[in-house]
């Protein structure tokens, strides 16, 4: 009794130490996470808390925060009271909150967050199945359009609580690898939220809404009343398909409605752990975020015409206008304005992406992050046209992601490098995944976006150089479709079929008749090689594959 006294009086010390100013800090949400530190410490059950939490300054300046002591309860123990510092290093001010994600153009409503980093250690009295690490963050919250019963005032403290079960060994909270807790988003987009996490131990996640509440006391929690139709599990204004979350990701996606407002919500992370001897998953932990979106009409200029590719890497440069020929429907082109000239003498510019003689790659850099889930593995969101208009063959495109959620950098593998100098024309398109590039804030990169591949100083091979005696190889029928027939004699032999710039794009072994069947041949003239493998003679012929 004694114990719950003192840690009632000392709650209520720090409320009233510190109300008057916190009553201005208007507090918006926070995470909180532990670690187990005991293997670094030497002590048993040694565990760091660590929190951090989100206000807006927007009423006033707050040069300073502290809060209450975190509660450690369990059914097996005593309840404990942690002391919360702030972290080493961090201001006592704390620091400007970054853009995460923020596609809507700055206002006084959007841009004014500030984050504060606390820490805390704990020794536990033992092993338990059930603690909880609990946080009642001083007051205050601000109104919100999916929550009923908040208003502002001292009883308005924002609760964050985390579970350890430690009977299955120690164990360290999810971590989340990228924080988006305050986020500013566009009205009527696709929406993704980010909060993937990392396990130290190695075990099994899952991801999942949680209410959002006010701390009372240690013991006692209220949750707040969501405002129809808005529930704990369907906290933002979404269109008839809901919101959904990626069980491997933790990536909450939706399409967002015309509603506006800020919308506050609570998030999860439990930590499950598999054990032999139950032959099932146990539950050892937990990680706790209440986050903040705004969503409004006026999305950054920067975001709404999609990805682009970033001037700073892919410098635009002028080339003459019927370089656009090659493309198919090159009045689609969206990126693409006349800079000089008119008729023959007009110019246009793209941006010019470099390329290393020989090399199987091509990276591109974008302006703004991607979506990673937009990018099709295969490459089929990317097509480059060679000088003679011939299709280069890409193998995939490797995201390069920081973390699961986006990134600013694409690299393209190419079957064969590129063949040799000049323009290659490359476009981004839809796709086998049915889109283009999505950035960040939900916006589509058009069809046909196009750009241009400059390589120079590469070293060409031409198939006509080698001056072969005339043989008795056929090739029927000669034009074709992409299938015909190669008769030579009946030794076995290799052929290869390469294109006009001496890329080898069909390698087969046989022997008297071949029969190659490659319909997705573009058409083009090809020179079909056979080289006899017991003596190494060679013979070859010219091919046309005609319009299908």
């Amino acid at each position: 009794m004694k114990f719950y006294l003192l840690y009632i009086l000392t709650i209520l010390g720090v409320f009233s130490n510190f109300q008057p100013k916190l009553q201005a800090a208007h507090l918006v949400g926070g995470t909180m996470t532990y670690e187990y530190i005991g293997d670094t410490s030497g002590i048993p059950h040694h565990y760091q808390i660590n929190i951090t939490l989100y206000r807006t300054t927007r009423y006033t300046t707050f040069n300073g925060i502290v809060g209450p002591n975190v509660c450690v309860a369990s059914s097996c123990f005593p309840n404990q009271s942690v002391n919360m510092a702030i972290a080493p290093g961090d201001p006592q001010q704390g620091t400007p909150v970054g853009e995460n994600a923020n596609c809507i153009s700055p206002n006084p409503n959007t841009t004014d967050f500030i984050e504060h980093h606390l820490v805390g250690h704990v020794v536990l009295p033992g092993v338990c199945s059930n603690y909880s690490f609990k946080y009642n963050m001083l007051c205050c919250r601000i109104g919100f359009n999916n929550i009923a019963n908040v208003s502002g005032g001292p009883g308005n403290n924002n609760r964050l609580e985390v579970f350890l079960n430690n009977t299955r060994g120690e164990n360290s909270s999810p971590q989340f690898v990228f924080n988006e807790a305050v986020i500013n988003l566009c009205q009527d987009q696709n929406v993704s939220i980010n909060h993937f996490s990392t396990d130290a131990d190695g075990d099994s996640l899952l991801y999942a809404f949680d209410y959002v509440s006010n701390g009372v006391s240690c013991d006692t929690s209220l949750n707040l009343t969501y405002e129809p139709p808005y529930t704990f599990n369907q906290p933002f204004p979404a269109d008839s398909l809901g919101i959904a979350i990626d069980q491997q990701t933790g990536e909450i996606s939706f399409k967002s409605t015309n509603a506006s407002g800020n919308y506050i919500y609570a998030f999860k992370i439990e930590d499950y752990r598999w054990v032999n001897q139950l032959n099932a998953y146990v539950k050892v932990g937990s990680s706790y975020i209440e986050g903040w979106v705004t969503f409004a009409g006026s999305c950054r200029p920067s975001v709404l015409e999609g990805p682009s590719l970033s001037t700073n890497e892919h410098p635009k440069q002028n080339y003459p206008a019927d370089i656009l020929n090659r493309m198919e429907d090159v009045l689609l082109i969206p990126n693409v304005d006349t800079v000089a000239g008119s008729g023959a003498f007009a110019e246009v510019s793209l941006h010019t992406v470099s390329y290393n003689c020989l090399s199987n790659t091509i990276d591109l850099y974008f302006q703004n992050n991607i979506r990673c889930n937009s990018i099709a593995p295969n490459g089929s969101d990317f097509r480059i046209l060679s000088p003679d208009s011939a299709l280069v063959p890409i193998s995939a495109a490797i995201p390069n992601c920081t973390f699961p959620q986006t990134t600013d950098h694409i690299t393209l593998v190419l079957h064969n490098p590129l063949p040799g100098n000049g323009d290659f024309l490359g476009s981004i398109r839809t796709g086998t995944d049915d889109n283009t590039l999505i950035n960040e804030c939900g916006f589509d990169m058009p069809p046909h976006y196009t750009f241009v591949i400059h390589s120079d100083d590469c070293p060409v091979f031409s198939v006509f150089s080698e001056d072969l005696p005339s043989t008795q190889m056929r090739i029927y029928p000669n034009p074709n479709n992409g299938s015909f027939t190669v008769v030579a004699n009946g030794e076995p032999h290799v052929l290869r079929v390469y294109n006009m710039l001496g890329v080898c794009v069909i390698e087969e072994n046989g022997r008297g008749e071949h029969l190659v069947n490659q319909i997705e041949l573009t058409p083009g003239n090809y020179i079909v090689r056979v080289e006899y493998l017991l003596n190494g003679r060679m013979e070859q012929q010219k091919m046309t594959v005609a319009n299908k």
